[in-house]
């Protein structure tokens, strides 16, 4: 799993680093926000263990910001911060993180963490998957509707939401928006309304 570790103290960093390539993780580790969002631009990373307290952008910002790009929804972000108090913790959340950790770090608490974040991070793969899949499908079937030689007409609530060309050709209408949220029953022959 590509997994980046946000962290200013370079002790904590090697310690993160470590006990997460035990984890066969693929671990990325920087020391800013702003080199953070440098290396997930290049190449976007599942997971994401970042300090609250960093030098310039904070931890918290960084979360907002990667949830706001295209894609930051799918990442999976850890805080790790010395802060317990419940509004610390609802502003970790608020942030956009997924979840959180306490300072110090016990290595057992991190596994489960870890153990959650593993579960989100294949969740999320399979959500991509399926919407990629469903996109693949309604082209197939887009391509499939519009080649056919008989006229289709989709409405909903009805009103046209959809023609294919053949319809518009025997409609003589030059575009599909002179057809959309029209009444339907205006293509249908008044002996057949009923």
């Amino acid at each position: 799993m590509r997994t980046l570790v946000v962290e200013d103290s370079s002790s904590m960093r090697s310690l993160l680093t470590e006990l997460l390539s035990e984890r066969d993780y693929e671990v990325t580790a920087v020391e800013s926000a702003e080199e953070a969002l440098r290396a997930h631009h290049k190449e976007s990373f599942d997971l994401m263990l970042v300090d609250w307290t960093l030098p310039g952008i904070s931890g918290l910002d960084l979360c907002r910001l990667v949830r706001s790009r295209p894609g930051g929804d799918d990442v999976v972000i850890l805080v790790i911060t010395g802060r317990n108090r419940p509004e610390d913790l609802n502003a970790v959340l608020d942030a956009g993180a997924s979840d959180y950790l306490a300072k110090p770090i016990d290595p057992d608490i991190l596994r489960t963490r870890l153990l959650v974040a593993e579960r989100a991070v294949s969740d999320a793969k399979l959500r991509r998957e399926t919407q990629s899949q469903r996109r693949r499908a309604e082209q197939a079937f887009r391509t499939l509707i519009e080649s056919l030689p008989d006229s289709v007409l989709v409405y909903q609530g009805g009103s046209v939401v959809y023609s294919n060309p053949e319809l518009l050709r025997y409609l003589g209408a030059n575009d599909v928006d002179e057809l959309l949220d029209q009444p339907w029953l205006n293509y249908v022959h008044v002996d057949d309304r009923e």
